[in-house]
This record gives structure tokens, C-alpha cells and sequence, in this order.
């Protein structure tokens, strides 16, 4: 299968298209993709939660941490996007123009695991368990 990366994840009709990272060919990064996919999912779901409290430093931490996760696994665009939200929490800017952001990983995020789920059939199942 030939990696390919989706620039939006989410079509009008609300259908989900997968993100693929530009690591799917990797027979080292593709195994881990279904755990990094739960735990993006988690982090971004985190990263609400702490915009909506204004906690701006844990908000920055998160967003650090996403950061770094998905350029290693190849979701330049999600680190870019994650790296702007860091940079605003970081300097204070208005929850109203990072809200936006933390959406837009969201959505990148239900892409990440669209991809992981056509190639993993368990991942829909494994992706429910609650593991913290």
C-alpha cells in the first residue's frame, strides 16, 4: 500500500477519510500506529478538557506531547497543528483562537485511526478498552 496523507479528514457528508502517516510502509512504525492512535485520541480529548478549564500550561504540555508523537510517526501535519496550540497556550492566546486547533486535531486524530482501523480489523475493538 502506497502511504498516502489527507490534508482534511473529515468530508461534508461527516464520513471520515483515513490519515495515513507516511510511515504505513514501516514494518517497524505500522504496528505501533493502533496504540498511537488511542493515545492521540485520549491526549486531544485532554487537551479540550484543559482549554475549557484554562489550564494553559497542562494544555501546553499535551500539545508538546502530541507534538513529538506524531512527527515520529509520521503525522508531520498533526505535529505542525499540535506545535500552533503548544505555541498559543504558551503565549496566552485567547481560547478562542486555539479552540479551533484543538477541533482540527480532533479531526485529524478520528483520521489517524480510520486508517489504523482499515488495516487492523481488532482496532475498533482494542480501541475500547479503556487501558490507563
Amino acid at each position: 500500500m502506497k502511504a498516502l496523507e489527507a490534508t482534511r479528514t473529515v468530508t461534508d457528508g461527516g464520513h471520515v477519510e483515513p490519515l495515513w502517516s507516511t510511515y504505513m510502509d514501516d514494518p517497524v512504525v505500522r504496528p505501533l500506529l493502533p496504540a498511537f492512535a488511542k493515545a492521540l485520541d485520549e491526549r486531544v480529548k485532554r487537551m479540550g478538557l484543559m482549554l475549557s478549564a484554562g489550564d494553559f500550561v497542562e494544555l501546553a504540555r499535551l500539545a508538546h506531547m502530541v507534538r513529538g508523537a506524531a512527527g515520529s510517526y509520521g503525522y508531520s501535519q498533526i505535529a505542525d497543528l499540535a506545535g500552533a496550540v503548544e505555541t498559543g497556550a504558551r503565549a496566552g492566546t485567547q481560547a478562542s483562537t486555539i479552540t479551533p486547533l484543538v477541533s482540527e486535531l480532533a479531526a485529524m486524530g478520528a483520521g489517524v485511526s480510520a486508517a489504523v482501523a482499515s488495516i487492523d480489523p481488532n482496532f475498533a475493538e482494542w480501541n475500547s478498552l479503556n487501558l490507563e
